[in-house]
């Protein structure tokens, strides 16, 4: 039993430890990154309503749906994941735990 309950221990523990402390670096970097996104948004607005800038909404609408494909691409890379299933649940447990604390 004792071979099967240390890895487990150890890899909830690591797991935890480092969500902890990502979720709480993350909280800081999206708030951050969230007022650039914000400046500049405001910024492009305020330029296309001078007229200093010109904006194709049609040509932006279509780059964006060529990009969101990619998304879906990106699933297939989950299934190596689960065989370490423990240390990636303790570690978003971690991960929410800090997030809400920070």
């Amino acid at each position: 039993m004792s071979e099967v309950a240390v890895p487990l221990v150890y890899q909830l523990t690591v797991g935890g430890f480092g969500g902890y402390l990502f979720g709480y670096a993350l909280k800081k970097i999206t708030k951050f990154v969230a007022f650039l996104i914000a400046v500049i948004i405001l910024a492009v607005i305020y330029l296309a309503h001078s007229g200093l800038l010109n904006i194709n909404y049609i040509g932006f609408a279509n780059e964006t749906k060529n990009a969101l494909t990619y998304v879906g691409q990106a699933f297939v890379a989950i299934a190596p994941f689960l065989s370490n299933l423990p240390l990636i649940g303790s570690f978003f447990l971690g991960l929410f735990i800090a997030y809400k604390l920070a």
